[in-house]
Order: C-alpha cells, then sequence, then structure tokens
C-alpha cells in the first residue's frame, strides 16, 4: 500500500514548474511514471482502506506510529492536485465520533501531535492551490474538521 503512494525523491528540490504549493514528502516517483492517482478507482479502494486500518489499529499503542506513517504517505505525499480523495476522507472521519476520537486518541498519546499536524498540513496545503477545485474541497473540508471537530 505504501508503495502504491509513490517513494520518495532525495536529490530533489521541492519547486514545482507551475507554482503549485508543495508539501513534506510530497515529490514522490512511481514506477514508469505511472501512480494510483490514474485510476480513481484504485484511489477510492486505498482510502477506505486506510480508514479501516485507522478503525482497527488505533487501540493498539505498538501501531500508532504506523498509522501516522501511514496518514501521512496518504495525505501529504500526493500532489495537491491529486488529493481530492484525500480531503473527503478527512472529511468522512472527521464526521464519525468514533473515528474523530481515534485521532485525537492517537495525537494525544504521542504527545507530539503528529496526526493531527499532518491532517490540518494537508488540509492547509490545499487550501493554497492554485486548482480553485482542490482549494474549494479544502475550505469544506476546513469547514467540516471545524464544525465537529470544536463545536459540541
Amino acid at each position: 500500500m505504501m508503495k502504491m503512494l509513490g517513494e520518495p525523491e532525495k536529490s530533489k528540490h521541492d519547486i514545482t514548474e507551475d507554482n503549485e504549493p508543495f508539501g513534506r514528502g510530497q515529490r514522490s516517483m512511481t514506477t514508469n511514471n505511472k501512480t494510483i492517482f490514474d485510476h480513481p478507482e484504485i484511489v477510492l479502494s486505498l482510502y477506505q482502506i486506510i480508514e479501516q486500518l485507522l478503525r482497527i489499529l488505533a487501540g493498539i499503542d505498538g501501531m500508532r506510529s504506523v498509522l501516522e506513517a501511514i496518514f501521512h504517505k496518504a495525505l501529504l505525499y500526493p500532489r495537491v492536485d491529486q488529493r481530492s480523495e484525500a480531503l473527503r476522507i478527512i472529511r468522512k472521519i472527521t464526521k464519525n465520533e468514533e473515528r474523530l476520537a481515534d485521532i485525537i486518541l492517537i495525537s494525544m498519546s504521542s504527545k507530539t501531535l503528529t496526526l493531527w499536524t499532518i491532517i490540518v498540513d494537508c488540509i492547509v496545503e490545499c487550501s493554497n492551490s492554485t486548482n480553485i477545485d482542490i482549494a474549494s474541497e479544502a475550505l469544506r473540508t476546513l469547514q467540516t474538521f471545524v464544525s465537529y471537530t470544536f463545536v459540541n
């Protein structure tokens, strides 16, 4: 699953040709320049698996760093213009009280708030996108995130 999202290119600078925001770990390479993002049904399935991994592994102390790594790769590695499904899964997790509690539990137990920061970074990077669709999705995600997280 991690390999499907790409592997980091260590010798590249974080610069894009079109001035698109560039996130942590975002520059990645894949075999033959093909990515899973060329196939929306695969991307949807992958993010559904990630959601279920959160449900299954959140309560296991030893797996929390694994979840942080998975979320880092899933939310921050894809190019900003390929993160619509990542934003959708953030909204879905945020609307589910149990999954939101899992995110908070993992973030508080690590004391670094790594998972929380990854989610916020994804939303912020997407909101700065020059792609109006992604920026709009990011704002919708932020609205959902704030509504469900900080209001009753």
